[in-house]
């Protein structure tokens, strides 16, 4: 009996949702209209796909394809593909990186410094000024401190 009661409660509560919807006059969404929100989630689904798939920025990971950054002074970094940069937010430190035995992946020596204290290993002056290292890459005089603009 407790079953057949609440059975008839809960077709009373349908009946009644159906014709307060059905007297204000509300039929559900048109085909043009289910067909437009099908349309806007499938060109979604396929530009979150293609972020996932090619990557034109080096700062979010790995590109798809070979990508020159340049900095406001015009110096250039190219960031081969498969590669990416690390650094500082400000920029002023940019470290080319490729796929390593680490998560973090393998520093290449690709690498644009803003200047740093000297010490040790750079005792050279010109550490003091923004300077740029590129693996093989060296001055007249020997040394791997490559000047920037």
């Amino acid at each position: 009996m407790f079953c057949g009661a609440a059975a008839g409660a809960v077709a009373y509560g349908g009946y009644t949702l159906a014709k307060t919807i059905n007297d204000q006059g509300y039929i559900g969404p048109t085909d043009e209209e289910r067909y437009a929100q099908y349309s806007k989630d499938f060109d979604t689904a396929v530009e979150e796909e293609r972020k996932k798939k090619y990557n034109t920025n080096p700062f979010e990971g790995p590109v798809s394809g070979e990508v020159v950054v340049v900095d406001e002074a015009g110096n250039a970094i190219s960031v081969p593909s498969g590669n990416w940069l690390t650094g500082s937010q400000d920029g002023k430190w940019i470290q080319e990186m490729q796929p390593g035995n680490k998560p973090e992946g393998h520093a290449t020596g690709t690498r644009k410094d803003g200047g740093h204290p000297q010490g040790p290993k750079h005792s050279d002056p010109r550490a003091l000024e923004p300077h740029a290292h590129i693996p093989g890459v060296f001055n007249p005089d020997g040394t791997p401190w490559l000047p920037l603009k």
